[in-house]
């Protein structure tokens, strides 16, 4: 069957998912830990982290492809900008059957 792009399948949202839990779940560990040997209150270091948690696997699903584009210092063309460029890029998608980025 082939594979539509832009249509999300069920597996990579499971993918997604079972990553956040897992990073939450470490996440918790480490507070619980943390609480439990350093602090004497484990019940508050498990809230902490999992607030952490939370915060971070926000700013890792909403904010990544930015957070990628300014690691790369990438700069979005149009074809108005580098038309060379941007013939290039075309011919590679259509010739791979891939979106224009």
């Amino acid at each position: 069957m082939p594979r539509l792009w832009g249509v999300e399948s069920m597996g990579a949202h499971l993918r997604t998912f079972a990553l956040f839990a897992l990073l939450t779940g470490i996440f918790v560990f480490f507070g619980y830990v943390i609480g439990t040997v350093w602090l004497g209150d484990w019940v508050g270091a498990v809230v902490t982290f999992l607030l952490l948690a939370g915060a971070m696997n926000a700013i890792a699903y909403f904010a990544s492809g930015r957070i990628v584009l300014w690691s790369y210092r990438a700069k979005l063309v149009t074809e108005a900008e580098v038309p060379k460029l941007y013939h290039i890029v075309r011919e590679i998608t259509l010739q791979s059957n891939l979106p224009m980025p």
